[in-house]
């Protein structure tokens, strides 16, 4: 028996399917609903709260839960690519500053 041609599009139930399950495991990993997720979204304008990159509206996707490792805190949404920078710096304010002290310096 041949499988059906992929249309590249999953069907509505399948989307369903994923949005409850990426909304429980937000609530466990974060403490967060969906709607505090939107309500923050908005807050920062629909963007990423270090580069201002928008989350992509027609798939929902671009944009991750920021959190203080030590403590759990929802710091605010970011996207991959600052989210990545920060932990890369291990969270440090001090790290960070000195990055910033030697870009500065190098003229860039």
């Amino acid at each position: 028996m041949r499988k059906p041609p992929k249309s590249g599009r999953k069907p509505a139930w399948m989307i369903e399917v994923n949005a409850y399950y990426q909304a429980r495991a937000m609530e466990r990993q974060y403490g967060m609903y969906p709607n505090q997720f939107s309500d923050m979204l908005k807050a920062q304008g629909g963007a990423c709260a270090i580069c201002g990159k928008p989350q992509d509206k027609q798939t929902g996707k671009g944009l991750v839960v920021d959190h203080d490792h030590a403590t759990g805190n929802v710091r605010g949404l970011l996207c991959n690519a600052c989210n990545g920078g920060l932990g890369q710096f291990k969270d440090s304010t001090d790290l960070l500053m000195t990055a910033t002290r030697y870009l500065w310096e190098a003229g860039t």
